[in-house]
């Protein structure tokens, strides 16, 4: 796992004084073949619950689809109080978000929530400019990363390998199998 992580992760993770965070990342990756940022936030959340805290796990689709169905039938306040219960959100995968205009909103309803009550944890594989798109409003998007960065850690792990093709469990492809 050591080989997996860039050395300014490793750096982020002493920074942090989670020296013992490889043995999580590596319960983590075997819960789930994920993205490296998605492993280390499901092993973030697994230290977190091994410490007594209540962890909430989303994809990033999965939320704002729940919370846009439910901003529909008028219950999103449910999904809202159910956050705000959490001790930490895990929000993976925000770079594979479909696209739809009230997202933005959505997405900015969910970290303000957050804001001082829940720790939240952001997964992309896209940078912040890039959000825009994904997301579908620019102006939104400045004001959630203005929110996120407020009193956020940044853990940058570009560059790096992946575990999923390039670590222990990788499938090991020769010239001739493609």
């Amino acid at each position: 796992m050591k080989d997996i992580l860039p050395e300014t992760v490793k750096q982020d993770l002493r920074r942090l004084r989670l020296n013992d965070m490889a043995a999580h990342l590596d319960e983590a990756l075997d819960l789930a073949a994920r993205t490296r940022e998605g492993c280390l936030a499901l092993a973030f959340g697994i230290r977190a619950c091994q410490a007594g805290y209540r962890v909430a796990f989303f994809t990033a689709q999965d939320l704002l689809l729940r919370f846009h169905a439910a901003s529909s039938h008028n219950t999103a306040h449910e999904i809202i109080s159910s956050i705000a219960r959490s001790h930490v959100l895990i929000l993976d995968a925000l770079g594979y978000v479909r696209p739809k205009p009230e997202y933005a909103n959505l997405l900015f309803d969910v970290v303000n929530t957050c804001r001082g009550r829940v720790a939240l944890i952001v997964t992309s594989n896209i940078s912040f400019e890039e959000w825009g798109l994904t997301v579908g409003n620019h102006s939104i998007v400045n004001a959630i990363v203005d929110r996120l960065l407020d009193r956020a850690c940044l853990i940058n792990i570009r560059p790096g390998k992946s575990y999923r093709t390039e670590g222990p469990l990788a499938p090991k492809l020769t010239p001739d199998s493609h």
